[in-house]
This record gives structure tokens, sequence and C-alpha cells, in this order.
């Protein structure tokens, strides 16, 4: 599930006349995903979404990102986006991941009681996992159409991908992430969470592959809980309903917080 969190800071300063209002320019924003194991084979590794075994090579992880933005104006900023991984892997418990510089939107058009926002993002190779592959650049961009029905939140999320590879390797690889989802509200602090997901993929003669690859997707179902006007937390459990068992369903969890 791909989550987007745009928040705006404020300070207030008192005078002996009036009360002024002051929105600082800068935001320092944290956005994390833990993935863990499947509900029918607990342990520090996730499971294969086909066949529910075990995955000795993907451990349980939390990714983790950060962006730091300056406000150009109301709802345009600029900044830097940084991405790191963490996981129960003893050899490798930390990974650096591809960053670079992001400009964002955050109310690109309204259409009745829904707001469009995204965002632009130019990433370096700046992994081990990015530079052994021979990737050059990323261009990434987010969209968010998000709008309250009642109790209801409806919106449709959008995360694309494009990476750039050195002559050696050749070609383009784009990967899409598609997911339309809906919360519902119960009070200010609990909602109930639903969402597909779907990640196609693009190939110009990257790993001798060309055109398009079918469309995985699951489905996840959880619950989000505002902590705090800053910090909100959305676990979830991901299934595969192409194989939909007790092993291939997946525990997840988003969090999201406002640093600054």
């Amino acid at each position: 599930m791909f989550c987007v969190l745009f928040v705006s800071t404020s300070a207030f300063a008192q005078t002996s006349v009036e009360s002024v209002t002051k929105e600082s320019p800068y935001a320092i924003t944290y956005w994390g995903m833990f993935s863990g194991p499947s509900l029918g084979n607990p342990s520090f590794y996730q499971s294969d979404s086909s066949s529910g075994l075990v995955d000795h090579t993907s451990p349980d992880s939390l990714s983790n990102q950060v962006k730091l933005e300056y406000k150009l104006a109301p709802n345009i900023s600029a900044g830097f986006v940084v991405n790191w991984l963490m996981q129960t892997d003893t050899d490798t418990p930390a990974l650096m991941r591809e960053s670079g510089v992001r400009l964002a939107d955050k109310s690109i058009a309204k259409f009745g009681a829904f707001n469009w926002s995204g965002d632009l993002r130019f990433l370096l190779p700046t992994s081990t996992r990015a530079h052994n592959n021979g990737v050059t650049e990323l261009l990434q961009t987010s969209q968010v159409v998000v709008g309250d029905v009642g109790k209801w939140t409806l919106g449709l999320a959008q995360f694309h991908t494009l990476r750039l590879f050195n002559p050696s390797g050749g070609g383009k690889k784009l990967d899409l992430y598609i997911s339309p989802f809906a919360n519902y509200n119960f009070n200010d602090t609990t909602s109930a969470t639903f969402a597909i997901e779907s990640y196609p993929q693009y190939f110009t003669g990257i790993y001798d592959q060309q055109g398009w690859n079918p469309a995985p997707y699951d489905v996840s179902v959880g619950a989000a809980f505002n902590l705090t006007k800053d910090v909100s937390i959305n676990p979830v459990i991901i299934t595969y309903p192409d194989h939909f068992n007790i092993n291939t369903s997946a525990l997840a969890a988003y969090l999201t917080a406002k640093v600054l």
C-alpha cells in the first residue's frame, strides 16, 4: 500500500495587539512500511506470495523514507527525499536506497470533494543494488486523488518509477503502482482500511525482456489509528487472491509522522 503524508507545520506568536499565526516554510516528515512474515509461517523472513513457503532471501524489513521540504508557495514545496531499508538480516541489517530531490504540489486540482496531489522525484543510484544493476538515474512520480464522502475516505494512489540503465545494460524499466483504496472513519482517530494494489511493469531490453509483464495484485485490509495529530499507524493483512491461504497472507504496517 502506498501512503502519502502532506502536513502543514505552524507556529504562533503573540503580540500585545493581536495574535498572528505564522506557518514555518520548513517541514520534515517520515514514512515507514513494515513488511512482515506470513500468518501461517511466522519467522524473521517473508513467505513467497505464490507458494506460501518461507523465502530465506527476503527478510522481514522496514522501508524508511524521510522528506525534508521547503515551501515555495502555499501548495508547492521542494526538497530532498532519503530512503533506506532496515531488515532482519544480520549480515546486512541496514541498506541505503535510491535518494534524491523532490518537487511536490499538495493541490494540483480539485474535483468536488476530491483533491489531486502529487510529486516528481529525481533520484540517484545511491544504493549498492542500483549500482550493481547498472542503474544511472531514476525518475519517480506519485499521484493521489482522495476525498471524503460521508464517513468514507475514497481515493486512488499511483506511484511510478522509471529506471534508466547504463549502455552495457541498455534499455529502461518502468514500474507502476496503482491502488484504489477506501477507509471508513469511525471517528477522528480510528478507521477501517481497504486497498487493492497492482504492480504492472514495462521492460525495454532489460533482463532480456521486452514489453509488459502481467500485473500481480494483492488486497489489504486493516485499521488506521491517529496516535496524535502528527503520528498515525496502519497495520494491515495483505492477501493474494490468486493464491489465497493463510501461508501466503502476510502482516504489514505503515507509519507516518510529522517531525517538524
